[in-house]
């Protein structure tokens, strides 16, 4: 059980990192869009 809770522990972090890094990659640029516009 403990080995199975670390594995899924670990898939979590990776997804969560995954989107973090698309999210942050689509609001960079609309973050300096909306710069250049304002």
């Amino acid at each position: 059980m403990k080995k199975y809770s670390k594995q899924v522990d670990h898939l979590f972090t990776e997804v969560i990192g995954f989107w973090f890094y698309i999210i942050a990659w689509l609001m960079i640029p609309v973050l300096l869009f909306l710069q250049w516009v304002g």
